[in-house]
C-alpha cells in the first residue's frame, strides 16, 4: 500500500489544492464536487475539448478566470506537474492514458486520484504503487461504491454478524443508459470497465478474495461484436470461506440503473435495493405483494453521494484527519487479477484459478 505522508505542508492547512484530468461522465462529477467542496480549489482543469470543460465549468458557475484555474490541453499539462504548491490530481482520463498521467504526477510529488482502473495491465498497475511508495505519495484507485451510505452499512453489518455466516452473496448491476459507442473502444472492455466494481464490493463486504472464478457473456447489441466485447455476463465465484457470489452484469436496462445486492447467511439475510440509504432485513412478503420508487436514471444519481463522500475521504487523508488506506495497493491489484481471470475465463470456457494469474 501507499505509505503515509509525514507531515507536510498539506497536513497543515485546511485546504487542498487540485488539478482534474478529463471531464468526461466521471469528470464531470468529480469536478461538481470540488466546486462544491469548501475545502478544495481547482488550480488546473486539463481537458482536450474546450467546449467540454466551457459547458462543464459553466453548469456551476464556475468561471476560471476570477477562480484563477488554468484550464490546459494534454499538450499543455508540464504546467501541472512544474506546480510545486499543487497537492493533488484527480484522473478522470480514458484508461490508456492513465499510467503515464498517474506516473507524471506522483513523481511531481502530488497525491493521485486515479478513477478505476489504474491500469488494465497488472504490471503497470504495479508499477505504479511502487512509485507511489518510493514517493511516499497516496494513489488512491477510486472504487467510489465502498463509499455509498446503503453499502457501506451492508459492510459493517455482515462483518459484525448480522447474517451469520455468509453462504451466497449476489450483486446485480444493469446500467442505463447504453453507453455511446465511442466510449467502449475506450472503456477497457465489460470486464475491466463494470465488472471490477462488483468484483472489488464482493470482496470488501466478505473481507477474503476468491479462489475460483468462472465467467459466462453474450453480446446481444451487434454494434459492440466488432469490439471484441460483451454487454450481458454472468460469473461465479468461489471464496476460501466456502461463500460463493454471483455477479450479473448487463450494459443496458429499459426500466433504469438497476444496482442490487443480496448477502444470505446462516442468521438471515441483508439487501440492498438500488438507493443510497436503503437495507433491507427481508423476511416474508404479505399477500399484497410489493411496490417499488421509480429507479435512478444513471450512476451519477445512484451514486452521487459516494462521489462526494470518496472525495471527503481522499481530502481528510491529506490532511491528516483519516489516517485509514480505504483501497489499498492489494485490492487493486486484486481487483485487476479477478477481473483479468474473469475474462480469461469467459474467452477460454473454463472456471480460472486465480493463483495461476499470480504466477
Amino acid at each position: 500500500m501507499a505509505l503515509r505522508n509525514s507531515i507536510n505542508d498539506s497536513a497543515r492547512k485546511n485546504k487542498l489544492s487540485f488539478a482534474i484530468f478529463g471531464l468526461g461522465r466521471a469528470g464531470a462529477i468529480h469536478f461538481g464536487n470540488l466546486v462544491r467542496n469548501p475545502r478544495a480549489t481547482i488550480r488546473y482543469v486539463v481537458e482536450e475539448s474546450r467546449d467540454r470543460a466551457d459547458q462543464v465549468m459553466s453548469r456551476w458557475l464556475f468561471d476560471h478566470v476570477e477562480e484563477g484555474c488554468q484550464v490546459l490541453t494534454a499538450a499543455e499539462a508540464k504546467k501541472v506537474y512544474e506546480d510545486h504548491s499543487l497537492d493533488a490530481v484527480i484522473v478522470c482520463t480514458f484508461t490508456h492514458t492513465h499510467e503515464e498521467i498517474v506516473k507524471k504526477a506522483l513523481a511531481a510529488g502530488k497525491a493521485v486520484f486515479c478513477e478505476k482502473p489504474i491500469t488494465t495491465q497488472l504490471s503497470a498497475t504495479k508499477s505504479c504503487y511502487d512509485l507511489a511508495e518510493k514517493q511516499r505519495k497516496m494513489l488512491y484507485c477510486a472504487f467510489n461504491r465502498r463509499y455509498d451510505p446503503s453499502i457501506r452499512h451492508l459492510q459493517e453489518r455482515v462483518r459484525n454478524g448480522a447474517v451469520g455466516q455468509v453462504q451466497s452473496i449476489k450483486t446485480c448491476s444493469r446500467d442505463s443508459p447504453f453507453p455511446p459507442l465511442a466510449y467502449f473502444k475506450i472503456s477497457g472492455g465489460m470486464f475491466h470497465d463494470c465488472a471490477v466494481h462488483d468484483i472489488d464490493v464482493i470482496c470488501w463486504i466478505l473481507g477474503q478474495f476468491p479462489d475460483v472464478v468462472y465467467a459466462q457473456g453474450h453480446c446481444f447489441h451487434q454494434e459492440l461484436s466488432g469490439m471484441d466485447d460483451v454487454d450481458q455476463v454472468a460469473i461465479t465465484m468461489k471464496f476460501p470461506s466456502g461463500t460463493i457470489a454471483s455477479i450479473d452484469l448487463n450494459r443496458e436496462s429499459s426500466y433504469g440503473y438497476d444496482q442490487r445486492i443480496e448477502v444470505f447467511g446462516s442468521g438471515g439475510m441483508l439487501e440492498t435495493r438500488n438507493y443510497s440509504h436503503q437495507v433491507n432485513v427481508v423476511g416474508h412478503l404479505g399477500n399484497q405483494g410489493a411496490s417499488a420508487e421509480p429507479l435512478p436514471h444513471s450512476f451519477p444519481q445512484r451514486y452521487a453521494e459516494a462521489y462526494a463522500n470518496e472525495l471527503d475521504y481522499f481530502i481528510d487523508y491529506q490532511l491528516g484527519l483519516d489516517p485509514h488506506i480505504e483501497v489499498s495497493r492489494k485490492d487493486t491489484v486484486m481487483a485487476t487479477i479477478i477481473a483479468e481471470a474473469c475474462e480469461q475465463s469467459y474467452r477460454r470456457g473454463t472456471p480460472i484459478n486465480i493463483k495461476d494469474m499470480m504466477e
